[in-house]
């Protein structure tokens, strides 16, 4: 869900650059700062599946060390 409303905000944001670099004189401004917010809205979202990731494998990683010790002491 907050991701959905991250994305909703990033497309207002980015719209309101695109209308604004419309109105400009000089409007090469607008299209590199509004690709520069997709790029920050992109690197969040990598991010957070990268952490995700990491701490899955930190999950497995401790379930077998449970699952090994609990065959060490299995009797």
């Amino acid at each position: 869900m907050r991701t959905i409303l991250l994305f909703l905000l990033t497309s207002i944001i980015v719209t309101g650059i695109m209308l604004a670099g419309i109105s400009m004189k000089n409007s090469t401004i607008a299209v590199p700062v509004a690709f520069g917010v997709l790029l920050l809205f992109v690197l969040y979202l990598n991010s957070r599946s990268r952490k995700r990731a990491q701490r899955k494998q930190k999950e497995r990683k401790f379930e077998q060390w449970i699952y090994d010790q609990k065959k060490r002491h299995s009797y």
